[in-house]
């Protein structure tokens, strides 16, 4: 765009075009700028999203991970229950975009990803 604005300035300077061209030709490239900036805007928010989901899934997908190996005595749909019982709300957008809001449960967070196996004596709760 930069170079577009040198040679309306050249072509103005050797009065190739009038004054009014040189600013309808200015003027439309300000609009052009505009345009893709507001763009770039909408696809960084995207990207940002996109990185928001990534984070999310890998929070769900260690959640999901580590159930089985805590809840050894619930059968797999009862831990689907509870998995579910974990999400606080699901909105989708006009434009099919869905958002998952998980609850905050301090004692789930506490556990890593790389949790050993249930034969691990579970954390002694303060009495």
């Amino acid at each position: 765009m930069h170079r577009y604005e040198l040679s309306y300035a050249e072509q103005r300077a050797e009065a190739s075009i009038s004054k009014a061209v040189h600013a309808e030709l200015t003027l439309r490239l300000k609009e052009a700028r505009q345009e893709i900036l507001q763009k770039h805007e909408k696809l960084s928010e995207r990207a940002r999203f996109l990185q928001e989901a990534r984070h999310l899934f890998g929070s769900v997908q260690a959640l999901v991970s580590v159930l089985p190996k805590i809840l050894t005595d619930v059968t797999r749909e009862e831990q689907e229950q509870r998995i579910m019982a974990l999400i606080d709300r699901i909105d989708v957008a006009g434009d099919h975009q869905v958002a998952i809001t998980i609850r905050q449960v301090p004692e789930l967070t506490q556990f890593p990803p790389t949790r050993p196996a249930a034969t691990s004596p579970p954390p002694e709760s303060p009495a």
